[in-house]
């Protein structure tokens, strides 16, 4: 899947005055699949007091002395097309670390082990600072520390994270010799559970941004081209899209971003999903509420909808070939299941179509005996 993603943060809620979060979303051309996006949350106008009357040179060296730059653009590993990676360094002196690009949740973490914050002379433990994260999968716990960490030439001197002490669920994925060291979020800071600032609070708060913004390029692991992270002006991330992808001639969709509790946590939208019947045009269609969220390649529905969702992919026949193993679901390499298409009505009638074919829904796992034979 490719995905450019251009997020904005202004504040834990930025309002249209009518309660809703404008995302402009533009349909991206997928090289190899149908269905990418392109994503923007437009902003108010934001300037640093420090820097509104700046000129460009000195306005540069007010974020060189902040720790961060305009406009950076940092590579992403692919790991199995599973979870993106972006290199990082944590503390004094650097330690590298791998985390997880996570825009479904806020916080940040670092497996102990891949750092540790009394080998850092700029670390510092918050007094009384244990946090708990629980995530869809897995949990981590810690204690909240202080420290410097760098996507360079970007850094931020004190950002707030989690050395996480104990990581449950999570098998050996997590930690010096897993695929990651760590995890990044990117949502909204009124999803945080600890109690600083978060990331890219921080970043926004280092800069002259006119519209913060963050971009995802999310490309799978055989293509030539790469995934990265954007950070910058709303104009320049969107420049940065791979050539082709956005189309031309399109100015967009906007969206609102759903809010839970009266506030913005997750990047939430609404719209509808249909499968079309097996043998002819009828659609079977429900409304769902997505949260676009970097940290995992499934797409999770409701436990209670679960066997509902599956036979209206597949048919009861189809579904009867299938059986569970190590928590998934193993078909028959041959299996087949409906399309499963969301459309995300936005505003002046556009709208986004996103359509998942077997080839998307299905992931090759290699050879299996069923009991049956």
């Amino acid at each position: 899947l490719l995905l450019l993603l251009a997020t904005s943060v202004a504040a834990a809620s930025i309002s249209d005055g009518g309660g809703h979060h404008r995302l402009p979303l533009e349909q991206v051309r997928r090289q190899r699949r149908p269905g990418a996006v392109a994503l923007a949350l437009p902003a108010e106008p934001l300037q640093l007091v420090t820097a509104a009357a700046a000129s460009a040179a000195s306005e540069q060296e007010v974020l060189a002395a902040s720790g961060s730059y305009a406009d950076i653009r940092r590579q992403l590993l692919n790991e199995g097309d599973l979870i993106y990676v972006l290199r990082a360094k944590v503390g004094t002196p650097p330690f590298p670390v791998r985390l997880v690009v996570d825009t479904g949740s806020s916080d940040m973490w670092v497996a102990k082990g891949s750092y540790e914050a009394d080998r850092s002379s700029t670390a510092k433990l918050l007094p009384g600072a244990d946090a708990l994260l629980r995530y869809g999968q897995g949990q981590v716990s810690g204690h909240e520390v202080e420290d410097r960490v760098c996507l360079e030439p970007l850094c931020v001197k004190e950002q707030t994270f989690i050395t996480a002490s104990k990581i449950a669920g999570l098998g050996d994925a997590a930690g010096a010799h897993g695929l990651f060291d760590g995890l990044l979020g990117l949502a909204y800071p009124a999803l945080s559970a600890t109690k600083g600032v978060t990331f890219l609070q921080e970043v926004l708060d280092h800069g002259p941004w006119n519209h913060f913004a963050f971009g995802l390029s999310l490309s799978a692991s055989d293509d030539s081209e790469g995934s990265f992270i954007i950070f910058g002006d709303l104009e320049e991330v969107m420049a940065e899209a791979p050539d082709g992808s956005l189309g031309s001639g399109q100015s967009g969709v906007a969206l609102p971003v759903l809010l839970v509790n009266y506030q913005a946590r997750f990047w939430l939208v609404s719209g509808m999903a249909a499968v079309k019947l097996q043998g002819g045009d009828s659609l079977i269609e429900s409304p769902v509420y997505a949260a676009l969220d970097s940290g995992t390649s499934l797409i999770a529905v409701p436990g209670i909808a679960y066997n509902w969702v599956m036979q209206s992919l597949m048919g009861h026949d189809s579904l009867a070939r299938c059986g569970p193993a190590l928590g998934q679901v193993l078909c028959p390499c041959d299996s087949r299941f409906q399309d499963l298409m969301f459309n995300f009505p936005g505003k002046d009638g556009k709208k986004i179509t996103i359509t998942l074919t077997s080839e998307d829904l299905l992931q090759p796992m290699g050879e299996a005996i069923f009991p049956s034979g």
